[in-house]
C-alpha cells in the first residue's frame, strides 16, 4: 500500500514482500513439481502418466502468464497529463486517467481489481491506495463507474 510521489509521477505499487512471496511461491511449486517429475521419471519404476506431466506443464505456463503479463503489481500517474501506466512484471498497459471507466473489486475471495478503460482492461492486485487513485480518476472523469470500495 505504498505511494511514492517523486518528479511529478506518482506511483502505487504493492508492496514488494507480497510479490516475492507469490513469485517465490510459484517457483517453489513449478521446481518442486519438475524435479518430481524427473525422479519418477528416470526411476522408471512407476512414471507419471502423460496427461498429468502436460496437466502440470500446462498449469505451470497459465501460473507464469498470469504474473508475468497479466496481473499489474504497480499504477504510474503523471497528474499533469493524466497518463496511466499499469505495469506487471514483464509487460505494460497504458491509457489515461478520463478514458478509466470502471473499478471494481473482484467478487468473493479475489485478490484483484478490474480498471476497465477504453481499449482494454487492466487487472492489478488490490494492496494499493486505492483511495487516492480513485480520487485521481474522479477528477477527470467524474462518470467513473466505482464498485466494491
Amino acid at each position: 500500500m505504498d505511494v511514492v510521489i517523486d518528479q511529478g509521477l506518482i506511483e502505487y505499487w504493492v508492496p514488494r514482500i507480497y510479490v516475492g512471496v507469490i513469485v517465490v511461491g510459484a517457483a517453489l511449486v513449478t521446481g518442486v513439481g519438475i524435479v518430481g517429475l524427473f525422479a519418477a521419471t528416470l526411476a522408471g519404476t512407476n512414471p507419471p502418466p502423460v496427461w498429468f506431466t502436460v496437466a502440470f506443464v500446462l498449469g505451470s505456463c497459465v501460473i507464469w502468464y498470469g504474473l508475468l503479463t497479466f496481473f499489474a503489481i504497480e499504477i504510474v500517474v503523471w497528474p499533469s497529463d493524466g497518463h496511466v501506466e499499469f505495469r506487471c512484471l514483464a509487460k505494460q498497459r497504458e491509457t489515461n486517467l478520463g478514458d478509466i471507466t470502471a473499478i471494481s473489486m473482484g467478487a468473493g475471495r479475489s485478490n484483484a481489481v478490474t480498471v476497465r478503460y477504453r481499449g482494454g482492461t487492466a487487472r492489478v492486485l488490490m494492496y494499493l491506495d486505492w483511495n487516492d487513485f480513485i480520487s485521481r480518476v474522479r477528477e477527470r472523469n467524474p462518470d467513473v463507474e466505482v464498485n466494491g470500495f
